[in-house]
């Protein structure tokens, strides 16, 4: 999947003691109402935290969800971006 849009947070990096898992949060615009999503990376996260507040771009993503006793728990890994120079995005 792929979603464009303009970063709005970065939640707080979780890492252990041979890993690490970045957190951004993209709004775009999905017709009517913008949307929130949060994407996460861990293969290169270091990279992913580079991205900063306010930075627009294009986000390619795989979905995938995954059930834990009787709860069930979703994951929108972001396996490529390209951050985009020049002019506003409309959102």
């Amino acid at each position: 999947m792929e979603v464009t849009g303009k970063v709005i947070a970065k939640p707080k990096t979780l890492s252990g003691a041979n890993w690490r898992k970045a957190f951004i949060i993209v709004r775009y615009d999905d017709g009517q109402y913008p949307r929130d999503i949060m994407l996460s990376n861990m293969k290169k996260a270091e990279d992913f935290e580079r991205i900063q507040i306010g930075d627009k771009g294009t986000f390619k993503f795989d979905a995938s969800c995954r059930e834990s006793g009787d709860r069930w728990f979703c994951d929108l890994n972001c396996w490529t971006w390209k951050i985009e120079e020049g002019p506003d995005m409309p959102f």
